[in-house]
């Protein structure tokens, strides 16, 4: 059996992974909801996703966040 804490660190890097692909460079934020936590496996995974803007929002660098 694996470690909860090797699976949790599993499923994190799945979710920074996500967050990578953030719209804005500055607000990455990346989300997984996960069928079982307690086993490695990437069909585990139900939903993901990262903050985009909205359709029919263009990408302009004034958009970005200035944080």
């Amino acid at each position: 059996m694996y470690n909860q804490n090797e699976v949790d660190r599993f499923y994190l890097r799945q979710a920074y992974k996500f967050a990578k692909k953030s719209d804005d460079p500055s607000t990455q934020n990346g989300a997984i909801i996960v069928r079982d936590n307690s086993k490695f496996d990437l069909n585990n995974i139900l939903v993901y996703g990262t903050n985009k803007f909205p359709d029919g929002i263009h990408k302009l660098p004034e958009r970005y966040s200035d944080r």
